[in-house]
């Protein structure tokens, strides 16, 4: 219309990147949220450790004994799994073993009240991918699994 008006510069979208690791691991999206199994026998240990792991993880099961753990992973193939070692019925160390047999490489981080450095020793040869000691903080446990998660998944 009239020659005095200026003209809008054209529309530029905004840039679309991904997400990089941490970000997908912060996300609130389920989609985007790594899965996690929980295997603890103590139902307050079990809701202390929840509490801080959904933060950061979808948990999709939270488990008393070995021999649940073992089919829960063979049927929804976690992206890690945290486990006891003092499980019901079937231990965290011989779950580990059953679990390798079919899943090598998913990350396993074993706890325990133990202060004995055998069960630690057996469990890590049982194939654990990490140790750490239930009086340890909770936060730890946390960057612990994220680091496996990105060196499973280098962007």
């Amino acid at each position: 219309m009239g020659s005095d008006s200026p003209e809008k510069p054209p529309y530029v979208p905004p840039r679309v990147r991904s997400l990089s690791p941490e970000e997908k691991l912060a996300s609130p999206s389920t989609k985007t949220r790594p899965t996690l199994i929980l295997a603890e026998d103590h139902p307050e240990v079990a809701e202390y450790f929840a509490g801080v792991l959904k933060e950061h993880f979808d948990i999709v099961a939270i488990v008393a004994d070995g021999d649940t753990l073992v089919e829960l992973v063979n049927q929804r193939r976690p992206d890690v799994i945290v486990s006891d070692v003092g499980l019901k019925g079937l231990n965290g160390i011989a779950a580990t073993i059953k679990i390798r047999e079919h899943d090598p490489d998913v990350p396993i981080v074993l706890m325990t009240a133990s202060p004995d450095p055998d069960v630690r020793i057996e469990g890590l040869a049982a194939g654990a991918s990490a140790f750490l000691s239930k009086s340890e903080d909770a936060h730890e446990l946390v960057a612990l699994l994220r680091h496996f998660l990105e060196r499973a998944n280098p962007r």
